[in-house]
């Protein structure tokens, strides 16, 4: 009778599971096919001449451990396409450095932008980069950036009163469009200068060269999974923002921390990036405090690590920015009055999604050993057909539709499956859904007993 009983909770939470999956892969397909639909005109004549100075920007690049690789992020930086005069570009180093750095005889990061950025500045002759090194051994990435915007704030405080100057932020190893600012500019002068702005992400800048090694391959799924959630996901959440943000039953926004705009005087106001995480959690605060995030149309592209150990790391400390959320209401509730149940309606779905990323493997696992074992099991079909367009459909999307991707971004993205990429990503996008959760169980663990500045830095 027991046995009966059980048999009957699964074959229902089966079922409902099943469906549930069916539909959210369907979503995210039919969001992606949307987001890569969006039409991104490269042409002068379609850009405002802004004459009246009325889009300022300053780009921060807070860099650890690039030596490899900040050659090419100079090289990406001087390519945007913009008036040098309302156009900074900061580049800050930090002390750590000096301290990790494993390898004496190489050049340090801070090495190679003392000597680029005077180099840059007299081919532009402008003083366009500049370099703020932050000088303490501890801190982390949202210690960078606001150890610099109190050094822009104390030089030109004027500026940081006004809307029309927007603080955009870059990893080292994104790449955009050459003409992202313009872009940019001319939807806020359309638009009354909106408050943030997020690029859709693909995470596929480095795909071809990942190894042909177990941590490679299964990294080369990991790049389809994600940008497959970006674009499907956190891109419709952006692309939808406005509707979303006046419902009672709203989703909890965040930001990204590359390709992500904010107005310097909002920013500001909540006294510069929360700390530690400074993306989702300034996404929290727009969420509570009813702030759009509007998409910015135009595709960046970044890397992804090549081992797995490094991801798992990386995805607790994305986990532990998402941990945030009462803190940021917080913040939201000083700067002016913020509605009680909408609040703790927001609050509840992020405790959700949180639970269901900390949970998903583990609920994969236990409901396909259970539905094995099980007699008469047609629920555990639909259970198992619903995992598998929720994990495939939208990857081999991408893989099909791969030219249209690396049209998006001006051929920036080594992204050329072959034959084998097809196979393999059909076994190792499986485990994404199995294994990423150990990247939240991490992430409790560093929430609770760690301290922010010990959180790791993805290794390149």
């Amino acid at each position: 009778m027991k046995l009966l009983t059980f048999a009957n909770l699964y074959y229902s939470l089966a079922t409902i599971l099943g469906l549930y999956y069916v539909i959210y892969g369907f979503s995210l397909f039919i969001n992606i096919k949307k987001i890569l639909s969006l039409k991104i005109s490269n042409k002068k004549d379609n850009f405002i001449h802004d004459t009246k100075n009325s889009v300022k920007f300053i780009i921060l690049v807070p860099v650890l451990r690039e030596q490899k690789i900040i050659s090419e992020t100079f090289n990406f930086l001087s390519s945007l396409n913009y008036s040098l005069g309302k156009l900074k570009i900061v580049i800050i180093t930090t002390q750590r450095e000096i301290l990790e750095v494993k390898n004496k005889n190489y050049s340090s990061t801070i090495d190679i932008v003392k000597k680029m950025v005077p180099i840059l500045n007299k081919k532009f002759n402008k003083k366009v980069f500049f370099h703020i090194h932050y000088p303490y051994n501890q801190g982390i990435k949202s210690n960078q950036l606001n150890y610099a915007l109190n050094r822009l704030l104390n030089e030109n405080p004027k500026d940081f009163q006004n809307k029309n100057l927007y603080i955009g932020l870059y990893d080292a190893d994104s790449k955009s469009d050459k003409n992202t600012l313009q872009i940019l500019s001319t939807n806020a002068i359309k638009n009354d200068f909106p408050i943030v702005y997020q690029q859709p992400t693909l995470y596929l800048k480095n795909f071809n060269s990942l190894p042909n090694t177990l941590s490679g391959l299964f990294m080369k799924s990991f790049a389809l999974w994600q940008t497959r959630y970006s674009l499907g996901y956190e891109s419709s959440l952006f692309l939808n923002s406005s509707l979303n943000i006046n419902r009672l039953f709203c989703k909890m926004q965040y930001c990204i921390g590359h390709g992500l705009f904010i107005r310097a005087d909002f920013l500001r106001q909540i006294g510069f990036f929360p700390s530690p995480i400074e993306d989702t959690r300034l996404g929290h605060i727009l969420s509570f405090l009813k702030k759009e995030i509007h998409l910015l149309p135009s595709f960046e592209a970044v890397e992804v690590t090549d081992k797995i150990s490094q991801l798992i790391k990386q995805t607790g400390v994305w986990f532990v920015g998402e941990s945030y959320f009462i803190k940021d209401f917080k913040i939201a509730s000083k700067i002016r009055k913020i509605d009680k149940l909408r609040s703790f309606l927001l609050i509840l779905h992020k405790f959700f999604r949180n639970f269901i990323w900390a949970t998903e493997g583990i609920i994969f696992i236990i409901f396909i050993i259970v539905g094995i074992l099980l007699p008469k099991n047609f629920p555990f079909f639909i259970f198992t057909g619903g995992i598998l367009v929720y994990i495939y459909l939208g990857a081999f999307y991408l893989l099909i539709k791969h030219k249209q991707l690396t049209d998006l971004t001006e051929n920036s993205i080594e992204f050329k499956p072959n034959k084998k990429d097809f196979l393999f990503s059909f076994l190792f996008l499986p485990l994404n859904g199995f294994l990423l959760f150990l990247g939240p169980v991490l992430g409790i663990i560093r929430f609770i007993f760690s301290r922010s500045n010990k959180l790791p830095k993805t290794e390149r």
